[in-house]
């Protein structure tokens, strides 16, 4: 049965792949050790790979035109995994001019392939995935040639992922430091005292996304030194805190937990990795990891793993530990007691939910008995609980549509169906 699989695939290094034991079981997983899916699977790879490269295509754009369903290559989906899996080791072959790369030898995927982004993947397939949300802002970034990022020193530029991969600058900062803060209006204010003596400057907004990290991984190749901090006070945004430090990524992160998707690492493992380093300690012991972790090991969160799912979100689905967290935060701002970081944690989801009826970015959570465990993103959850108790003519007299209760989280199962212990 599974000779049919392999002896109906066309596609050589899907061939490789598939001969090797681990890409084998990659598929039967992807399939649910089901043969006929296995195979429509397979015809569905090949047929967008021969698409690839697509010169510069939207992933959205060539799924529909390719597979006639505009998420099918969405993250998480079993096409898109196994056209990552096998695009990775086109990848690994053209970096080291192997094309003749032994099945029989090789007994796991390559490190190098796990860590590479699901993004700059597909980036160098020529498909482009979310190219023009969150645009980076920085500040007298050196340049060879300034081309179409041009910038008068002194004031702050912004930059799409579109633009940075299709026309990448060349940035002139070899051994040269750039900050790093989170902060936008940080850098509005060294642009107004410093000008164009500042010193080179990025800003993440808050947690990077892709624009954000396309930009640090072009200057960390350009040989940059990069200090990041994640609360500058404006004065000493020109020089490194004891608190700096190199930035963590999501390839550093994936070295541990390569099959979890970039977008579950991005929205809970990203900013609390910067924050107080990487790896978490194993045992885990008295380490703030052990709190942001459920006090579950690396190990253990290597056997979850994560599908994008439209699930109820209302109160009322939450479990027990969720609600009385949400509560907690519903309560304080309500009051007038929620401190400064709790009010900014709110405040900012809630004008987004409200004018975008959706969430900034795909939460994490998990099923418990009681209800659905949301493992971050309490302050989203508490804004988008209020707004579910506004009135539909709150939205409609400014033209917007009231969130639905069903929204897309990233759902985690672990393999033996365990939970986090807290």
């Amino acid at each position: 049965m599974w000779s049919d699989v392999l002896n109906g695939c066309t596609h050589r290094v899907l061939i490789e792949l598939l001969h090797t034991p681990k890409g084998l079981g990659l598929l039967k997983r992807l399939s649910g050790s089901r043969p006929d899916i296995a195979i429509e699977l397979c015809r569905r790879v090949e047929a967008t790979l021969q698409r690839l490269p697509a010169g510069g295509v939207t992933r959205s754009q060539l799924a529909a035109e390719v597979l006639g369903d505009a998420h099918a290559l969405d993250s998480g989906r079993p096409t898109a995994t196994l056209i990552l899996t096998v695009s990775r080791r086109l990848v690994a072959r053209t970096v080291s001019n192997d094309d003749a790369i032994d099945p029989a030898r090789e007994t796991e995927l390559e490190p190098t392939e796990r860590a590479e982004r699901d993004r700059d993947v597909w980036a160098k397939a020529g498909v482009l995935v979310n190219e023009l949300a969150r645009p980076t802002l920085f500040l007298n970034l050196p340049m060879r040639s300034t081309g179409r990022h041009g910038q008068s020193l002194g004031e702050p530029v912004y930059a799409s992922l579109r633009s940075l991969l299709r026309t990448p600058p060349s940035w002139d900062v070899a051994d040269r430091k750039v900050y790093v803060c989170e902060n936008p209006n940080l850098v509005a204010i060294a642009a107004d005292h410093w000008g164009a003596s500042c010193e080179p400057l990025v800003c993440t907004d808050g947690m990077p996304a892709a624009a954000q990290r396309c930009l640090l991984s072009q200057l960390a190749k350009a040989g940059a030194k990069l200090f990041y901090h994640g609360d500058f006070d404006w004065a000493g945004a020109l020089r490194p805190s004891n608190r700096s430090f190199i930035l963590v990524t999501v390839a550093d992160i994936k070295e541990k937990l390569p099959n979890w998707p970039d977008e579950v690492i991005e929205e809970w493992l990203l900013y609390f990795a910067n924050d107080v380093g990487w790896p978490p300690p194993e045992p885990l012991g008295d380490h703030r990891w052990g709190r942001l972790l459920g006090n579950r090991p690396l190990s253990w969160w290597n056997e979850v793993t994560w599908v994008p799912e439209d699930v109820d979100c209302s109160f009322d689905k939450m479990s027990a530990s969720t609600k009385l967290r949400v509560s907690q935060i519903t309560t304080e701002v309500r009051q007038g007691t929620a401190d400064e970081v709790t009010s900014r944690r709110y405040e900012h989801p809630f004008k987004y939910i409200m004018e975008n009826a959706t969430f900034p970015n795909p939460m994490v959570a998990m099923r418990a008995a009681d209800g659905l465990s949301f493992i971050d993103g309490h302050h989203r959850m508490a804004a988008f609980t209020d707004l579910q108790k506004l009135p539909d003519a709150a939205f409609e007299k400014r033209g917007w549509k009231k969130p639905s209760p069903s929204q897309t989280v990233w759902i985690g199962t672990h393999a033996r169906g365990e939970l986090p212990l807290a």
